[in-house]
């Protein structure tokens, strides 16, 4: 049937043949694609990371995943950075974290370790790249159909020697491919174009750089802010939705984020920052006890107090430090005329006068 009249009867029919994607985070749905824009050294893998965990635990990290979302499973391709970066920056979070999360964690979130590209050029790609490119795209759809996010991070490495302007489209498909043959939702990581890292332009659904179809097909934009203080060069990070086509503007995400200790993006309001781990309790239990040893001791820390400040030395101007080479030249001043000395002369003289009598 290529048309169906509109009714309620013929919508009820509709989406129980037609169910509704589950969406995995806001504005994402599965067999979706959406794109995470960041500029470089802004801190886009860690928020990768922190995208991951909120999914794969069901705890808010940094607000990006529907309310009452049950925990996913996350597929992480660090394909700029590698595994072993991926794995440091993760074994840096989970210390912080207790065992239970660190075991949901394990259950629900893996990384991809191939590093072939799913791509290859358009453009003077000899079969043998061709053929190993297409081997990669079907392998990672194999891997994906097992989870509900695939974070590939970033495209630009994940698609080889195909270029972001001459083979915009045949990435746009590539992604729409592993997307819908996996049944997964995935999330793109790009930089923004050269004019948006300077400042020169906003934040848009046209920020990225290249990639206009494959943008544009993306239904969900993530943007990750990193703005400087001039004043105090300290940088804040504000993660916005520019583009959210199945939500409302009211309810895109707008979160401004911070550091943890261990080097995690989170938001202020984050609960999976707050948790601690026994380690962390036992540092608290001995920081008390030895504030009681104090108090029992009934000793009171004293500070030094700093050496009084001295005062400069004041030299008072009298006509015994008066020498003869002052006077005269204090008289060839008076007669200059020079209205800057002229102060200055008169006590000159006074002086001199004085000593003239002494003398007589």
């Amino acid at each position: 049937m290529s048309s169906i009249s509109v009714s309620l009867r013929n919508y009820n029919e509709f989406v129980s043949e037609n169910p509704i994607p589950d969406f995995i985070l806001k504005g994402l749905p599965r067999r979706g694609l959406g794109m995470l824009i960041a500029p470089p050294d802004s801190g886009k893998s860690n928020l990768c990371l922190a995208m991951a965990y909120e999914v794969s635990t069901g705890i808010n990290v940094v607000g990006v995943t529907p309310p009452e979302q049950p925990p996913s499973r996350v597929l992480y391709w660090p394909v700029e950075d590698g595994i072993h970066q991926a794995f440091e920056r993760i074994q840096a979070h989970l210390r912080h974290l207790p065992e239970d999360t660190q075991q949901q964690i394990e259950r629900n979130f893996s990384l991809y370790k191939s590093i072939g590209p799913i791509l290859s050029a358009s453009r003077n790609a000899n079969q043998a790249e061709i053929i190993a490119a297409r081997q990669s795209l079907d392998d990672l759809i194999e891997h994906a159909k097992e989870f509900d996010l695939l974070i590939i991070d970033t495209i630009r490495e994940a698609i080889g020697t195909a270029t972001e302007v001459e083979d915009d489209v045949r990435i746009k498909e590539a992604l729409k491919e592993l997307a819908q043959e996996a049944n997964v939702a995935v999330l793109a990581t790009h930089h923004p174009t050269k004019n948006v890292i300077r400042g020169l332009e906003g934040v848009s659904t046209a920020s990225g750089s290249g990639l206009s179809c494959t943008i544009a097909y993306a239904r969900c934009h993530f943007y990750l802010e990193a703005k400087s203080d001039k004043r105090t060069g300290e940088i804040t990070h504000t993660l916005v939705q520019p583009k959210a086509n199945f939500l409302a503007t009211s309810h895109r995400v707008n979160q401004r984020l911070n550091w943890s200790n261990s080097g995690l993006l989170h938001s202020p309001n984050s609960n999976f920052i707050g948790q601690k781990t026994e380690h962390e309790y036992l540092e608290v239990d001995v920081d008390t006890s030895y504030e009681n040893d104090l108090e029992e001791s009934n000793t009171v820390p004293r500070v030094k107090p700093a050496a009084p400040r001295k005062q400069p030395k004041v030299i008072e101007a009298t006509e015994d430090v008066l020498s003869i080479e002052s006077r005269v030249l204090a008289e060839e001043e008076r007669k200059k005329r020079s209205p800057i000395s002229d102060e200055l002369v008169e006590k000159f003289l006074k002086a001199k006068g004085k000593n003239s009598d002494r003398t007589s």
